[in-house]
């Protein structure tokens, strides 16, 4: 009777101290896993923090102000690049030459970029540069920051009319304005033919 009773009492003593033990394991593989968890959730902030990944605004330069920069279809020059409060534009509705000389104003807190370009059409089709989209084209800052051109270019004077056709082979002076914040700097011009390049810009660098 009595060894039963010992015997008893071991067979608990024993199964406590294996659950004990078990107890224990499941809590450090908890453990772990959490551990785990928290190194692949900062590998993830890591990743976000990187500095390559920053930078994603950046874009690669093909050539700087005054050089002939080429894109399929097009051979691009950069001859001027102005910044102001305000750009000459002409009366809208009347043709160039005899449209009176009107200005438009840049935003509060912003300022106008013209970027004056000889542009020659070494592709096939013909171009309308100012009312068509023969070419598409976009301003960058320092800070990866993208800005489209104004409406109606047409009327920057020296451009060329609404449905004006410059045919392979022809070169015309276009200029470009663009609509920026005040502190905007460290700008490039970027261009393609939208119809082999689209979003597929190459950028001349205007500093």
């Amino acid at each position: 009777m009595i060894l039963g009773i010992i015997l008893a009492v071991v067979g608990v003593v024993v199964a406590f101290t294996l659950g004990f033990f078990t107890g224990a394991s499941s809590v450090t593989a908890t453990t772990g896993s959490d551990a785990a968890g928290e190194a692949e959730t900062a590998s993830i902030f890591d990743v976000e923090e990187d500095p390559d990944s920053r930078s994603m605004g950046s874009v690669d330069v093909a050539g700087g102000k005054g050089d002939a920069v080429d894109s399929d279809g097009i051979r691009l020059t950069v001859t001027n690049v102005e910044e102001g409060p305000s750009i000459d534009y002409l009366e809208d509705g009347v043709k160039a030459e005899f449209a009176a000389t009107e200005t438009l104003d840049a935003i509060e807190g912003g300022k106008l970029v013209t970027v004056t370009t000889e542009v020659e059409n070494t592709g096939t089709e013909a171009w309308d540069l100012t009312c068509g989209f023969s070419i598409q084209s976009e301003l960058v800052d320092d800070q990866g920051r993208h800005f489209q051109p104004i409406d109606s270019l047409y009327r920057i004077p020296g451009n060329p009319d609404c449905s004006e056709q410059t045919n392979p082979g022809f070169t015309k002076t276009m200029k470009w304005a663009f609509e920026v914040p005040e502190t905007a700097k460290g700008f490039k011009l970027g261009f393609a033919d939208p119809t082999i390049n689209y979003d597929k810009l190459t950028y001349v660098e205007l500093d």
